[in-house]
């Protein structure tokens, strides 16, 4: 399976940097691009792999403001369109993923052909243990990508962007033509994703959670 990486690296979150990319380079099955969306100072703190893109988008200022983070992931978007791969992975920089990712993942593709979306679930970085959804690991088709940009709006006081727009959007989108079955959507799914912590501890999926998504 060909495929891409993508992530975005602020300020915050520079502290797993060098664990997210170990993971990355043992997987089983590499991706073709590693997208990496940050300011130049950030990005130079990445390991120099052959497949390492620095794109930035133009309000991408690599910190956690709604502004900078749909710049960043709207750039991802319109670059990876521009390659020949039919499937993105994103990926925050502070999950860790499992060898097999991608395996796992084929398997799902075989039993839905019309996948265009498979999120997965995560456990959260703070210390309440729940599961978090989100970008954080998700595969997305290119077909999908195509269909709506990342956009910011303002609605009664409030500033919404990043993936909330984009989500519900291309959620919309699968609703309306579920009954054609041009799209399928696999939510929740548990690819066994850890979060890197800033105090160097790991969250894992806890066995409580795994009944529950059973």
């Amino acid at each position: 399976m060909k495929y891409n990486i993508a992530t975005l690296i602020g300020r915050h979150k520079t502290y797993a940097i060098p664990s997210f990319f170990e993971c990355i380079t043992k997987l089983n099955q590499q991706p073709e691009n590693i997208f990496v969306s940050t300011t130049e100072e950030i990005y130079k703190q990445c390991p120099p792999l052959p497949n390492l893109k620095h794109i930035q988008g133009e309000f991408d200022t690599g910190d956690d403001t709604i502004k900078s983070t749909t710049s960043a992931r709207e750039k991802i978007r319109t670059s990876t369109l521009q390659t020949d791969e039919d499937w993105l992975l994103w990926l925050d920089n502070d999950i860790g993923v499992p060898v097999d990712l991608i395996e796992r993942f084929e398997t799902i593709l075989a039993r839905k052909p019309n996948l265009v979306m498979a999120h997965g679930v995560h456990p959260a970085r703070q210390k309440n243990e729940e599961l978090r959804h989100g970008m954080a690991c998700t595969f997305t088709h290119r077909d999908l990508l195509s269909c709506h940009p990342f956009t910011r709006a303002y609605l009664r006081g409030a500033n919404y962007g990043d993936d909330q727009i984009w989500l519900s959007v291309v959620g919309a989108l699968g609703r309306f033509t579920w009954r054609k079955k041009d799209f399928e959507f696999e939510s929740g799914v548990l690819f066994d994703v850890v979060h890197f912590v800033e105090d160097g501890s790991v969250r894992v999926v806890t066995e409580k959670h795994r009944g529950e998504l059973v």
